[in-house]
C-alpha cells in the first residue's frame, strides 16, 4: 500500500517439503515451513514509490530534486531520503525436524541521489531459537551502493 510518502508492505510464504527425513534418520513425510515480513517506509523528502500493477512490482524512485552541491548554487539539492522498519520471521520447525526460528528486526536509511543511484544502510537485530543450540542474538550492519542504468 502506498499513501503518499508512506509505503506499507507485507508478505507471507510457506513451503511443503516432501520425503523429509529427521536428523535421526526417521522419515517424516511432508513437512511445512513458513515465514513472512511486514515493513513500513517513509520518505522524509516527500517522494513516493510508484507501484506498477501490471508488473506487480515497485517502480524506480525519482527524487524531486537530484543530488548536487554546485558551489554558489542557491538550488542545492540532496536527493531523496527514506527511513524504514521491518520485522520478519522464519519457522523451520515441523514434526521431528526442529530447524529453529528466527525473528529479525531491521531499521534502515535509504538515500536516492537520482533515479539511478542509491545508498542503503541497515542495522539488523536477529533472535535465534533452535533446540539443541544456545538461544542467541545476532547484530549486524549492512551498507549497499547500487547503480541502475
Amino acid at each position: 500500500m502506498v499513501l503518499g510518502p508512506v509505503t506499507l508492505q507485507a508478505e507471507g510464504a510457506g513451503q511443503f517439503l516432501t520425503q523429509a527425513v529427521a536428523p535421526n534418520g526417521q522419515p517424516q513425510g511432508v513437512v511445512f515451513y513458513h515465514g513472512g515480513y511486514v515493513e513500513a517506509l517513509y520518505f522524509l523528502t516527500g517522494e513516493h514509490q510508484e507501484y506498477l500493477k501490471r508488473e506487480g512490482v515497485f517502480g524506480r524512485v525519482v527524487p524531486k530534486h537530484d543530488y548536487h552541491l554546485k558551489k554558489n548554487d542557491p538550488y542545492r539539492a540532496f536527493g531523496a531520503w527514506q527511513v524504514g522498519v521491518r520485522f520478519s520471521y522464519l519457522d523451520l520447525n515441523d514434526k521431528a525436524i526442529q530447524g529453529g526460528q528466527i525473528y529479525d528486526w531491521t531499521v534502515g536509511l535509504n538515500w536516492f541521489l537520482n533515479p539511478n543511484m542509491k545508498f542503503q544502510l541497515n542495522y539488523i537485530v536477529e533472535h535465534r531459537d533452535m533446540p539443541g543450540v544456545a538461544v542467541g542474538w545476532i547484530n549486524g550492519f549492512g551498507l549497499r551502493a547500487a547503480y541502475d542504468f
